[in-house]
């Protein structure tokens, strides 16, 4: 029986071994996507268990088949269920088009199984990064919010493991020093922060919010600034005078935007959809008084 069992892993090592060269053009191979499929779909078959997210890759991005996102997703699903924790990752990505909240719990998810040899938290950095730019094609509010919450997870990974390598004889630790310092390294690029040892080593919310606020204020002030172009732009709007008659209450218009934009810069993020100024208000006194009580309502 154990015969049996060791034969059909090499089996499914070899195919995984041609399918990567397929897929790759290595060792005199031609780069082939349909045989690599094939030679994937083989390995799977007799347990290699890595071949879930790389099947998935074929229908995430089309490569030599049609883009099929729900056949991605399922087989991604499948390798979570069978513990290959970084599909959480790929899943991330086709979330992000249909269902952000299922997307960020991806990444909370792949954040708490970091500790698990399937979850290649190295390997994985660079997504990290590619997924918080591809977060700004979202709306402004949930961009900042979701940005925070996976800053704040990634922070925890971070403490955890430098804690697990200071345990005294604890050899065996899947990560090393080495690997610690690229995480962190990768933190500092992924999330725009200054370098700074202290913050990265505080515990918790001290070391989150050292972090967060010169960022969330710089945000605050790249709003202000944003604000007065469109100001410029639409100077000369017929709106322009306090009394003239428009369709929209500029007054609100200006009052919703300035508590938006006044509780991103004190929490890191607004509890209403980010929204912007109808052209007709840019400029107005209304707006500017509007937007002036606003921020006033948060920051008081």
């Amino acid at each position: 029986m154990n015969d049996i069992i060791n034969e059909e892993k090499i089996n499914a090592n070899d195919y995984f071994e041609k399918a990567n060269n397929y897929f790759n053009g290595d060792n005199d191979y031609l780069q082939d996507y349909e045989e690599s499929l094939k030679n994937y779909k083989l390995a799977l078959d007799l347990g290699c268990l890595e071949c879930y997210e790389k099947i998935a890759l074929f229908y995430i991005y089309g490569l030599g088949v049609d883009i099929n996102s729900d056949l991605a997703l399922k087989y991604l699903k499948e390798g979570v269920n069978n513990n290959q924790f970084s599909c959480y990752v790929e899943m991330s990505l086709i979330y992000l088009n249909s269902n952000v909240d299922n997307s960020i719990k991806c990444w909370k998810k792949y954040f708490e199984s970091f500790n698990h040899p399937s979850c290649s938290l190295i390997k994985n950095l660079k997504k990290l990064h590619l997924y918080i730019n591809k977060l700004k094609e979202v709306d402004f509010t949930t961009y900042y919010k979701s940005k925070e919450m996976l800053k704040e997870s990634y922070l925890n990974v971070i403490n955890e493991i430098e804690k697990n390598i200071n345990i005294s004889g604890n050899n065996n630790y899947i990560y090393n020093q080495d690997d610690l310092e690229l995480i962190k390294e990768s933190f500092y690029i992924t999330f725009d922060i200054t370098k700074s040892t202290e913050n990265i080593e505080s515990d918790g919310k001290n070391g989150v919010s050292s972090i967060i606020k010169p960022v969330i204020k710089l945000i605050f002030i790249l709003g202000i600034l944003i604000w007065i172009f469109n100001k410029m732009v639409d100077y000369k709007s017929p709106a322009r005078d306090y009394n003239a008659p428009s369709q929209t209450n500029c007054y609100q218009e200006g009052y919703d935007y300035g508590k938006i934009a006044a509780e991103i810069y004190k929490y890191g993020y607004s509890t209403k959809k980010d929204k912007t100024l109808p052209s007709e208000c840019r400029g107005t006194l209304a707006a500017e008084k509007g937007i002036q009580a606003g921020t006033e309502a948060v920051l008081k």
